[in-house]
């Protein structure tokens, strides 16, 4: 709803408020901080596979084959039920984590102040904006000015100044200054629901590479099922209906459907996980695309150094005589709009605040700010910020050599300057830098480095991460800070030298880890630089500065201290500003992504080894050689039940670019061997006469027997032999107690082997143990080498981060 309406200076009052909220003026909008529940079902249950499944299994059931049709249907109704499940339990701890990234609102009710959830707020309410915080309605500026970042809402980066009378729109965020607005637009009408969560985590729904191959590999299997159905329909036309739905029933399930919500699933599960170390997860796939990352670009503050500065000294320049300490204390009291610098200074000179006629306050764009005293005896204008950005040219020769000395030493540089009393501070286009600027003073901080940094720094270079620090800073004092934490800075690199570069030149010069002067426009050119030389971008980010890095990088990254805004368009929010938990989330989100190769090898293989075996046997005018209850059996042997145990076996690893590829290279060959080896021994049965149910018997041991072959291979190098083949052991010994117990050896359909035929199966899967073996090492060694020779891609990482 929108309407003009003046209200007074001491907003409404509560009863107003009451009233507007009764007659509908109230901002009620539905968040959807994550899926509902409805959605949930709807997409575990939607896919078309699981269709066609329950349709066969109803064709089943009205033939009277009912176990077959609860072999058929119950795996898609199990994996609807855990998904489900799985996913309720993240949305609801993805709803917990929302509360956290929803802005609040200052709302001037009654001629006071109070915090408010937005939900609050009505048409015509007063309500207070500084800077970092986000603008929650569209409204009119009655009192205050102004720089909005409408970066979310335009693509600009160019800081927008706004003045009384000007129109601000929910979604943009205060860069510098106060506002106070009037409320015009509230529930739909206002932008905020449909601008905002275009650029938040939360309503994000981007596939990652894992993703994207799977949806294909879904497709691509079902084409191949569709074409193997046919000599399969062939051959059991004339053999009645049973037999030709048992065929379909195994055909149907190859499709690998699970797969889209078992990742899913994964992922739930990996954000619970990584939420617990305290790295909150609004989007789900972010667990994949933190074990990809290869760069992460952070700035200093809130990473490398704690959010604390101290004053550590004046040094006065120009001839001046050094400020006093009440002058400092006064000045830093003074501005509406502190910043750490000025905290630091009024904490270390506390003072009563002077009368100011005019305020600029602090940009990172500018990199300076400035306060217009009223009765100031004699120049009026006081200015602090960056020396070059105070002083454009070349530096004075003294002001030079003590931001020199300074900044060899890892400390915080600004510049005390003032300007005459008749200076412009704005004009039309906004704010402007008086023409005649003197220098006054250097007043130098000092960081804090954070006590883990060193060690957080250490785990990503273990973790295969580059860290690259873009800040705003001098790059002499991020250079001397990032040696402090065992960073190597290579050569620092300065703002303006990068931002004179074309595109190509600037990825040329991006080999180095400290990047200073950086403003938000050339911190998100740098990661948009980086995405083109193929580095996977994480971006850690705190303030509105950064909103628009966090936007361009694969994966955006808060701090919980930051401003609303950058929370809202980040993938992982730091609870507690915890840097130290990232190197553990790259680990557990490896962790992960290893733990699906195994799923996608075992499964795969299976899937190619059973398309050959019917579409073989078909063509010969053989009969099915596997029923669906004993298709279930195999799927759970070979392939469910190892996969329990994938997560905690299989140790983390740089996920390669295309995990499919990877894994298409081992499953189609050792697939179409087992499925070859199938044949053989439907064939060997056939000719020599046996029953049909000790033929499937025998089929079914020696796939069951070849699939667990493959275990411990896909298990990989990272897990240690004894656990390999112990869980391999568990797989056979579970399969010999569903051929020893005769009621589940007959519910399986299955027949118990004479001794001469156990005795060809075990020898058939230890001739094909063998070959696989050897076909792997082929594989290997033609796509580039036995896996225990690339360390940068399969060396299990362990351990690499610090415990907090």
């Amino acid at each position: 709803m929108t309407r003009p309406f003046t209200t007074p200076s001491g907003g409404l009052t509560e009863e107003e408020a009451a009233a507007r909220r009764a007659a509908g003026m109230a901002n009620r909008v539905t968040h959807h901080a994550s899926r509902t529940y409805w959605d949930i079902l709807r997409q575990n249950a939607y896919p078309a596979i699981n269709g066609v499944l329950l349709s066969v299994a109803v064709l089943l059931v009205a033939w009277g084959l009912y176990v077959e049709a609860l072999v058929t249907a119950g795996p898609v109704l199990a994996i609807i039920v855990v998904g489900v499940v799985q996913e309720g339990r993240a949305k609801r701890a993805l709803d917990r984590i929302a509360v956290l990234t929803r802005p609040r609102a200052t709302v001037v009710r009654g001629g006071a102040e109070r915090v408010v959830d937005p939900d609050e707020l009505v048409l015509g309410d007063l309500f207070v904006v500084r800077r970092g915080d986000e603008v929650v309605l569209d409204g009119v500026v009655v009192g205050g000015h102004a720089e909005l970042d409408e970066s979310l809402l335009t693509g600009e980066s160019d800081p927008a100044p706004r003045e009384v009378g000007d129109t601000v729109w929910s979604g943009s965020a205060v860069v510098s200054g106060a506002l106070l607005v009037e409320a015009t637009a509230v529930g739909i009408e206002s932008l905020a629901g449909r601008i905002v969560a275009e650029a938040r985590g939360t309503a994000a729904d981007r596939r990652t590479p894992v993703q994207h191959e799977i949806a294909v590999m879904i497709w691509v299997v079902a084409a191949l099922v569709a074409l193997a159905a046919i000599p399969v329909a062939v051959r059991t036309a004339g053999g009645g209906p049973e037999e030709a739905l048992g065929a379909a029933a195994v055909l149907v399930s190859l499709v690998p459907q699970g797969l889209a919500i078992m990742v899913t699933v994964t992922y739930a599960v990996g954000a619970l996980r990584v939420s617990r170390m305290g790295a909150l997860v609004q989007r789900q796939n972010a667990i994949e695309s933190i074990s990809r990352v290869t760069t992460l670009c952070v700035d200093k503050t809130g990473t490398l150094t704690a959010p604390r500065i101290t004053f550590a000294g004046i040094h006065p320049v120009g001839g001046h005589p050094a400020p006093t300490p009440h002058l400092l204390g006064s000045l830093a009291a003074s501005f509406t709009t502190p910043t750490r610098t000025t905290a630091a200074l009024a904490a270390a000179h506390p003072a009563s605040p002077l009368p100011v006629a005019e305020e600029v306050g602090f940009s990172s764009e500018r990199r300076w700010c400035a306060l217009r005293l009223t009765d100031d005896p004699g120049p009026t204008v006081h200015l602090l910020g960056a020396p070059d950005a105070l002083l454009p040219g070349p530096l004075p020769d003294e002001v030079g050599s003590v931001l020199g000395a300074a900044t060899a030493r890892g400390e915080r540089v600004l510049l005390l300057a003032r300007a005459p009393a008749a200076a412009t501070l704005r004009d039309r286009a906004g704010v402007v830098l008086p023409d005649e600027v003197e220098p006054v003073a250097l007043l130098s901080f000092v960081e804090e480095v954070r006590t883990d940094a060193a060690d957080t720094v250490a785990a990503f270079r273990a973790a295969g991460v580059e860290v690259k620090v873009i800040s705003g800073d001098d790059p002499v004092t991020v250079a001397a800070l990032a040696r402090r934490v065992g960073l190597d800075p290579g050569v620092p690199r300065s703002g303006p030298e990068l931002a004179a570069m074309d595109d190509e030149t600037l990825g040329e010069a991006l080999d180095g880890a400290v990047f200073g002067r950086v403003d938000p426009p050339l911190k998100a050119r740098l990661v948009r630089a980086l995405r083109r030389r193929g580095a996977y971008v994480a971006m850690v980010g705190d303030g509105v500065n950064d909103v628009l890095s966090l936007r361009h990088a694969t994966l955006g990254i808060a701090m919980e201290s930051g401003a609303a805004a950058t929370r809202g368009v980040a993938d992982i929010v730091l609870a507690g500003d915890r840097f130290a938990v990232l190197p553990r989330a790259v680990v557990e989100g490896r962790r992960i992504v290893s733990a699906m190769e195994v799923v996608l090898l075992l499964l795969l293989t299976r899937t190619f080894a059973m398309l050959l075996l019917l579409v073989a046997t078909a063509a010969l005018g053989m009969p099915v050689p596997i029923t669906p209850r004993q298709n279930s059996i195999l799927a759970f042997v070979a392939v469910g039940a190892p996969l329990l145990a994938a997560a905690v076996l299989v140790p983390p690893r740089r996920p390669p670019s295309s995990l499919l590829r990877r894994t298409l290279r081992i499953s189609i060959p050792v697939g179409l061997a087992l499925g070859v080896l199938g044949v053989a021994v439907a064939a060997v049965a056939e000719a020599r006469g046996l029953p049909l149910v000790e033929g499937r018997t025998l089929v079914t041991t020696v796939l069951v027997t070849g699939g667990l072959g493959v275990l411990p291979l896909a298990l990989g190098t990272g897990v240690r032999v004894r656990g390999r083949w112990a869980l391999t052991g568990a797989m056979v010994l579970l399969y010999a107690a569903v051929l020893a117990v005769p009621p589940v050896r007959a519910f399986f359909g299955l027949e118990s082997l004479l001794l001469d035929a156990l005795a060809t199966a075990v020898a058939a899967g230890a001739i094909w143990t063998a070959a696989v073996a050897v076909v792997w090492l082929l594989v290997a060694h033609a796509a580039g080498g036995d896996r225990r020779r690339r360390p940068p891609r399969d060396t299990p990482i362990r351990d690499v981060a610090p415990r907090p």
